[in-house]
Protein backbone atom coordinates (compact mmCIF):
# COMPACT_ATOMS: atom_id res chain seq x y z
CA UNK A 1 0.00 0.00 0.00
CA UNK A 2 1.35 3.17 -0.80
CA UNK A 3 1.34 5.94 1.88
CA UNK A 4 -1.96 7.64 1.85
CA UNK A 5 -3.06 6.13 -1.30
CA UNK A 6 -4.89 3.62 -2.94
CA UNK A 7 -3.80 -0.33 -1.70
CA UNK A 8 -4.98 -3.64 -2.73
CA UNK A 9 -6.81 -6.29 -0.80
CA UNK A 10 -7.33 -9.99 -1.88
CA UNK A 11 -6.65 -10.99 -5.16
CA UNK A 12 -5.39 -7.41 -6.28
CA UNK A 13 -8.73 -6.12 -5.33
CA UNK A 14 -8.59 -2.17 -4.84
CA UNK A 15 -8.27 -2.00 -0.92
CA UNK A 16 -10.04 1.15 1.05
CA UNK A 17 -8.51 4.32 0.89
CA UNK A 18 -6.09 4.86 4.21
CA UNK A 19 -3.75 6.71 5.00
CA UNK A 20 -0.24 5.64 6.20
CA UNK A 21 -1.45 5.83 10.33
CA UNK A 22 -3.99 3.35 9.71
CA UNK A 23 -4.11 -0.21 10.33
CA UNK A 24 -6.28 -3.03 7.93
CA UNK A 25 -7.40 -5.51 9.18
CA UNK A 26 -9.01 -8.53 6.87
CA UNK A 27 -12.22 -9.69 8.34
CA UNK A 28 -12.09 -13.28 5.95
CA UNK A 29 -9.03 -13.95 4.42
CA UNK A 30 -8.61 -16.50 1.49
CA UNK A 31 -8.43 -20.04 2.70
CA UNK A 32 -5.97 -22.53 0.85
CA UNK A 33 -5.58 -26.07 0.55
CA UNK A 34 -3.66 -26.99 3.92
CA UNK A 35 -5.24 -26.49 6.90
CA UNK A 36 -2.26 -26.18 8.65
CA UNK A 37 -1.48 -22.95 6.47
CA UNK A 38 -5.07 -21.95 7.19
CA UNK A 39 -5.04 -22.68 11.12
CA UNK A 40 -1.77 -20.70 11.06
CA UNK A 41 -3.05 -17.70 9.04
CA UNK A 42 -5.84 -17.69 11.23
CA UNK A 43 -3.91 -16.80 13.97
CA UNK A 44 -3.60 -13.01 12.69
CA UNK A 45 -6.31 -12.01 13.83
CA UNK A 46 -5.45 -12.40 17.18
CA UNK A 47 -3.41 -9.17 16.43
CA UNK A 48 -6.28 -6.86 16.73
CA UNK A 49 -6.85 -7.14 20.42
CA UNK A 50 -3.29 -7.78 21.65
CA UNK A 51 -1.21 -5.23 22.52
CA UNK A 52 1.84 -4.17 19.60
CA UNK A 53 4.67 -5.71 21.67
CA UNK A 54 2.84 -8.78 21.80
CA UNK A 55 2.83 -8.93 17.92
CA UNK A 56 5.71 -10.40 17.43
CA UNK A 57 5.21 -13.60 19.21
CA UNK A 58 2.12 -14.13 17.26
CA UNK A 59 4.05 -13.51 13.89
CA UNK A 60 6.85 -15.72 15.33
CA UNK A 61 4.54 -18.58 15.44
CA UNK A 62 2.87 -18.50 12.60
CA UNK A 63 6.38 -18.14 10.44
CA UNK A 64 7.31 -21.27 12.25
CA UNK A 65 4.32 -23.10 11.11
CA UNK A 66 4.07 -21.81 7.31
CA UNK A 67 7.96 -22.77 7.42
CA UNK A 68 7.15 -26.48 9.19
CA UNK A 69 4.41 -26.52 6.06
CA UNK A 70 6.86 -25.83 3.48
CA UNK A 71 9.32 -27.84 4.59
CA UNK A 72 6.64 -31.06 4.27
CA UNK A 73 5.60 -29.86 1.00
CA UNK A 74 6.51 -32.80 -1.53
CA UNK A 75 7.60 -35.02 1.12
CA UNK A 76 6.16 -38.65 0.46
CA UNK A 77 6.00 -39.42 4.09
CA UNK A 78 3.33 -36.53 5.07
CA UNK A 79 -0.20 -37.61 3.99
CA UNK A 80 -2.44 -35.44 2.12
CA UNK A 81 0.25 -33.03 0.84
CA UNK A 82 1.42 -33.34 -3.19
CA UNK A 83 4.31 -34.59 -3.75
CA UNK A 84 6.85 -32.77 -5.94
CA UNK A 85 9.87 -35.03 -6.18
CA UNK A 86 11.33 -37.39 -8.94
CA UNK A 87 10.57 -41.03 -7.62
Amino acid sequence: MTEGGQGYGLAGEPAAETTADETVFVEDPTTTADPRVDDAVARLAELRDLPTADHVSVYEDIHSRLNDALADLGDPATPNQPYLGNG
